[in-house]
């Protein structure tokens, strides 16, 4: 669990560019956040991905900002059209796996520790409002409503839950 709280803490400082989930290490983190009999491992992967999730998200919504001032700045453009958010919904194959492997946990593996339940709901709920296509994915695999009623720990975790499913019920009716 050390190393993954060391990893989780160099991601959180890391600069633009850096690849803070590689797709070589997705095999570790879903088996050490899924099949650990550790909690403490279980709670620093969940660590790990909420910063890799936060880390990710952030940057992507700094390029985007940064090419929404570009464009205006450009006035010799013809009809710079609305596709402010081209490809900024698109998960990549390595976030879906994210994605999934959370789920399973969340349901599938029926997770008990309080803490990494928490992490996992942070995780999901960072993908279904950064990424429309996360919320989407979500919604088509139809476990959220089985995740919310596990959480029955606590009733801040059932809450956080709760506002989750609401948030991913709400980007796929609009």
């Amino acid at each position: 669990s050390m190393a993954w709280c060391c990893l989780s803490n160099a991601i959180a400082k890391s600069h633009h560019g850096i690849n803070v989930l590689p797709e070589s290490m997705i095999e570790t983190v879903l088996h050490d956040l899924n099949f650990s009999d550790r909690p403490q491992l279980r709670q620093a992967v969940a660590a790990y991905l909420y910063n890799a999730v936060f880390i990710t998200t952030s940057h992507q919504k700094q390029d985007h900002e940064h090419k929404k001032k570009k464009k205006r700045r450009s006035s010799n453009t013809i009809n710079n059209a609305d596709n402010d958010n081209e490809n900024d919904n698109e998960l990549t194959d390595i976030w879906v796996s994210v994605l999934c492997g959370v789920m399973d946990g969340l349901v599938t593996i029926d997770e008990t520790d309080t803490i990494t339940i928490q992490r996992l709901w942070w995780v999901l709920g960072i993908m279904a409002r950064s990424w429309t296509s996360a919320a989407k994915l979500l919604d088509d695999l139809g476990m959220i409503e089985t995740a919310v009623h596990r959480t029955t720990d606590g009733t801040e975790l059932r809450t956080l839950a709760k506002e989750v499913a609401q948030w991913i019920d709400h980007v796929c009716k609009t």
